[in-house]
């Protein structure tokens, strides 16, 4: 993993209704059956369009559950009249742009990611954190983050019935959900962490050491250990 990857804090699961979690409609998440969400800017390549077509397959087999969608952006008119004309628009909850992520994640029960194209999204690192099982397009270095069936699912881009074949699979079988996300929450903790990021910085600058005094790499780790150890670097976080 390269030192200067996203970092994430990993997290406990927070209860799904967290009293902090308000909306513009009182109550809008907090007391839902089941909730699905998606954290993205409102803009073409984010493709939220297929998030509402899935959403209006989804919601025909669960009618109980909500749709979330954190973020704002140019489509964002388009989008609610989408909503709407889809006849879900009951059912789908625009939040806008928000500071309280971790606490909107809490509510969450699966966390959707429907772009077409994307580098290393942080907010999928910030859901398996969370313990989210993550639904997601197969796109950019996505699948770096989201092992396919053991911490979610990935599905080819603009593929709605696969799409929300995965969600229903989820939303009817708590258990692998649950399963898949405590897989995701382990990855994080052990790639994509703040700890490994530190540890990243520290082998990183262990190397350059070890080539400086050693012109290659004859100097072992254990004497390059001695002159940059863990005390050796704080990262301004």
């Amino acid at each position: 993993m390269s030192p200067l990857s996203n970092k994430v804090t990993s997290k406990q699961k927070q209860a799904e209704n967290d009293e902090t979690l308000t909306t513009d409609r009182p109550g809008a998440v907090a007391n839902f059956v089941h909730v699905c969400g998606i954290v993205a800017a409102l803009r073409p390549e984010k493709n939220h369009e297929l998030f509402l077509e899935a959403a209006k397959n989804i919601w025909r087999q669960h009618p109980e559950t909500k749709f979330v969608i954190v973020g704002d952006g140019p489509d964002r008119g388009k989008l609610e009249a989408l909503a709407q004309t889809s006849g879900i628009g009951e059912s789908v909850h625009f939040l806008g742009t928000r500071s309280d992520i971790p606490q909107l994640l809490a509510a969450f029960d699966l966390f959707l990611l429907t772009s077409h194209n994307e580098a290393n999204p942080v907010s999928i690192l910030e859901a398996m954190a969370t313990g989210l099982p993550v639904v997601s397009t197969q796109v950019g270095s996505v699948a770096e983050s989201v092992a396919d069936r053991r911490s979610g699912f990935l599905v080819s881009p603009g593929d709605a019935g696969a799409f929300a074949e995965k969600v229903d699979l989820l939303l009817t079988q708590p258990d692998i959900a649950h399963c898949m996300g405590m897989v995701g929450r382990e990855i994080v903790t052990a790639q994509w962490s703040l700890e490994r990021m530190v540890q990243g910085y520290e082998d990183l600058l262990c190397s350059l050491y070890s080539r400086k005094a050693g012109g290659g790499v004859a100097v072992g780790r254990q004497q390059a250990e001695r002159s940059c150890g863990s005390s050796a670097i704080e990262v301004d976080v």
